[in-house]
């Protein structure tokens, strides 16, 4: 459905915590070669003379200069970069950046005619056009304020540039609403999507995605507690009858801190936490768990569809968590 030469992989913030050299080199031998990343120090990981490396983040004058001599393509977002890179001695390749509703980075639509004079004055090339959806699910329904800035935008690029430049536009959410509705998506730019998630239930069924990160950690104690007893620091679990429990190693020192985790797996069941998350430890209620639980048995944290909560925060758990903890790649 997605041209290669229009899929965008993105790699930043350590490929979302999976590891971005291995994420690189699994991409690329499988023959990607478009990446993006946020920041200078990323894309010298993956520097390689056969891959484009996009930096999606706005740099300082200095890293924006070492950028281009690399041979990297700076996403352009603000009027100083355009001054800053025309005044090297070759013009070097960019992203044209637009804002239609993030209100982060970018030239909005009363910004873009005037940067884009001044890019073409000075000789920048562009290779791609860009943009990113603050609303994804809403661009594809007509009428949305999002689908009339999507198209605002589509219909300027069209207007303002010759069609061997490309568009970088559709995260995941906006490939998978384009999916689902039957519209054929332009340049897609993709994170959550590339490591097996969709970030909404409601598209779930657009495409099958497997998670790609499972996170374990092991059972290191397990005892049982007396009607009435609490759990945990400041007693805000109190067991309702004699209940048995498991104490995982694994706390917000882990990259917990923060998230909202209501379960653990344990084999094929859901096993919820009680009391307070603390720095090395959580406490599971088992007993109701009906497969034989020993000590030194793995409960699964994160990585499963049917352990997470509505209100986990997908991207804090993959990016914090796979970063701070071991990994191991299979």
């Amino acid at each position: 459905m997605v041209d290669p030469e229009n899929f965008y992989a993105v790699v930043k913030t350590d490929a979302y915590g999976h590891g971005i050299k291995q994420v690189f080199d699994r991409l690329f031998a499988q023959g990607q070669r478009l990446f993006c990343v946020d920041s200078l120090d990323e894309a010298l990981q993956i520097r390689h003379k056969e891959a484009q490396i996009f930096i999606m983040s706005p740099l300082c004058p200095s890293d924006l200069v070492k950028a281009c001599d690399e041979g990297f393509i700076p996403f352009v977002s603000r009027q100083k970069e355009i001054e800053v890179l025309s005044s090297l001695a070759r013009p070097p390749e960019i992203v044209f950046h637009c804002d239609i509703g993030m209100n982060r980075f970018g030239f909005t639509p009363s910004q873009r005619d005037a940067a884009l004079d001044k890019i073409q004055k000075n000789a920048l090339k562009v290779h791609s056009v860009s943009t990113h959806l603050a609303q994804a699910e809403d661009f594809v329904e007509e009428g949305s304020q999002m689908a009339l800035s999507y198209d605002d935008f589509l219909k300027w690029v069209s207007d303002h540039f010759p069609k061997e430049v490309k568009v970088q536009a559709l995260n995941t959410k906006g490939l998978l609403s384009c999916i689902k509705k039957n519209i054929k998506p332009v340049g897609c730019r993709i994170g959550l999507g590339l490591y097996g998630w969709s970030g909404s239930k409601f598209l779930d069924s657009a495409v099958s995605l497997k998670p790609v990160m499972r996170f374990k950690a092991p059972v290191v104690a397990i005892k049982d507690v007396q009607k009435g007893q609490t759990v945990s620091y400041g007693g805000l679990w109190t067991a309702q009858r004699q209940s048995r429990l498991a104490i995982v190693a694994v706390g917000y020192g882990n990259g917990l801190a923060g998230l909202e985790f209501k379960f653990f797996e344990l084999g094929p069941d859901l096993a919820p936490v009680v009391g307070q998350i603390t720095m090395g430890y959580t406490i599971l209620d088992i007993t109701d768990i009906n497969k034989p639980l020993n000590v030194g048995d793995s409960a699964v944290v994160f990585g499963s569809q049917k352990a997470l909560d509505k209100d986990l925060q997908l991207y804090w758990a993959m990016t914090a968590m796979g970063r701070l903890n071991p990994r191991k790649c299979i």
